[in-house]
């Protein structure tokens, strides 16, 4: 009797990307309130909690006590962000990065600026190295989102184009009629 074949379910390429851009976002939810102002009303909505999960968990894992005295700062921080969120801004919208401000550069800019301060971390290792390591990761984190959402946005820009120049090939098949 044959033995039935097993299905093999193979994750694909945009399934990988979204679970590393999903990983990624709920991470740096533990430091975003820190590194933007004016988020949209719902910015940590889904991933406040999910990041509320994550450090609990690590601390327990990583055997990092710290962490549960960064926890309190963190929720003031988060409800801080919720009170001041800008309703003009998409809900789901993480802010606009501080760094826009105090150095007077474009957001893109200043989001890779974010992954070179998140460097800074490594002066927390001699006080308490799960700590350090912890937001050392955020640089990882903060780079997922940045090229994902780049390579997002550059596909998006080059479907407009391309939407915009069939556009004139068939306005102009139209004007020839």
């Amino acid at each position: 009797m044959p033995q039935p074949q097993q299905q093999e379910n193979p994750v694909t390429v945009a399934q990988g990307l979204n679970m590393a851009y999903i990983a990624a976002t709920v991470h740096a939810a533990c430091i975003m309130p820190w590194l933007r102002s004016r988020p949209g009303t719902h910015a940590y909505a889904n991933t406040g909690p999910l990041a509320l999960i994550a450090m609990v968990f690590y601390a327990a894992f990583a055997n990092c006590p710290e962490m549960l005295d960064y926890i309190p700062i963190w929720l003031v921080a988060v409800i801080f962000r919720r009170i001041t969120s800008d309703r003009t801004q998409h809900s789901r919208y993480y802010g606009v990065p501080l760094l826009t401000r105090w150095f007077a550069c474009g957001p893109v800019t200043a989001m890779k600026m974010e992954v070179i301060v998140m460097l800074a971390a490594v002066l927390l290792l001699p006080i308490s190295e799960p700590l350090g390591l912890f937001f050392l990761a955020e640089t990882i984190s903060l780079t997922v989102i940045l090229v994902i959402e780049g390579g997002a946005q550059a596909l998006r820009r080059r479907r407009m184009h391309d939407a915009s120049i069939e556009h004139e090939a068939t306005a102009e098949m139209f004007h020839e009629e």
